[in-house]
């Protein structure tokens, strides 16, 4: 078996415990914790108004882009029931073509920097999703366009064949970088349709460990500490992710400081001032 890969790298300081759990959580569904969280858009919906050309959604993308640049070990996988650093940070969410029931869907997959500000998340997702909305084929659409076109037990030999070469590290580097099931995060966006966020499960192909469902914007009334009921609007979020590649305190702190980007835009207007690397 293989140690490396193209799109991370092997952590071999890692606890034996920890190593061990890959063997015991054999699959992601069966190694799948979820949290619901509301997070208060007071300052969010001032910022937005202040900034017409940046939406909800850019916000929620760069607020986790942040994130993992000082929180890498949420960017970690398993393969071949090893723990692996991703190399990038790699976003994928789906792109409806016209808000119209029969039309077509594609994925749009973002790579993007640990320095990136929210402006240039901005600008990397409108670029993504003009390019996914126009003609141009994608080349992850355009191989799935060929094996529809094979016969079923042909079909599963494949799934099966590259499964193994999942598991052996020995897939292909051009597969990975257009497979969006090959990501940091996939983020499904409901609320912009209307939709409540949903409890998303994991998928076992590819390597993605955690996926963020956003909700449409609700109102909540909450009591104040004098007792008094004030109603605000909250940003839904459910979160899908791989109990394997960190322990919950770490989970739990960095969905703390994704919170407090999400609530403060303006602190994702530069740069990092560091960015901290996994261990090795």
């Amino acid at each position: 078996m293989l140690s490396s890969r193209s799109d991370g790298r092997l952590i071999k300081s890692l606890n034996s415990f920890s190593r061990i759990v890959p063997f015991i959580l054999e699959n992601r569904t069966g190694s799948m914790n979820q949290i619901s969280v509301k997070i208060d858009l007071e300052n969010t919906l001032a910022y937005l108004k202040k900034h017409k050309d940046i939406s909800i959604f850019h916000i929620l993308l760069a607020a986790i882009v942040r994130t993992i640049s000082q929180r890498p070990s949420i960017n970690r996988f398993v393969a071949g029931r090893r723990i692996y650093a991703r190399n990038s940070i790699d976003i994928s969410f789906t792109v409806k073509k016209q808000l119209t029931d029969d039309s077509d869907e594609t994925v749009a997959k973002i790579s993007f920097s640990p320095k990136d500000t929210l402006f240039d998340v901005a600008s990397k997702i409108k670029e993504n999703v003009s390019n996914a909305k126009g003609d141009f084929v994608k080349a992850d659409d355009s191989l799935a366009e060929i094996l529809m076109k094979t016969p079923r037990f042909v079909m599963r030999a494949i799934f099966s064949f590259l499964k193994i070469l999942e598991y052996y590290n020995a897939l292909p580097k051009r597969l990975i970088e257009i497979d969006p099931f090959h990501s940091s995060v996939f983020v499904s966006n409901l609320g912009s349709i209307g939709v409540s966020a949903v409890n998303h499960h994991l998928y076992e192909w590819g390597t993605t460990s955690l996926f963020v469902t956003m909700g449409r914007i609700e109102t909540l009334p909450v009591a104040k500490i004098n007792g008094e009921i004030k109603v605000i609007k909250v940003l839904p979020l459910i979160i899908s992710c791989d109990d394997r590649i960190c322990d919950g305190l770490y989970y739990g702190r960095s969905l703390k400081m994704l919170e407090k980007f999400i609530k403060k835009p303006a602190l994702l207007e530069n740069a990092p001032e560091t960015v901290i690397e996994d261990i090795y």
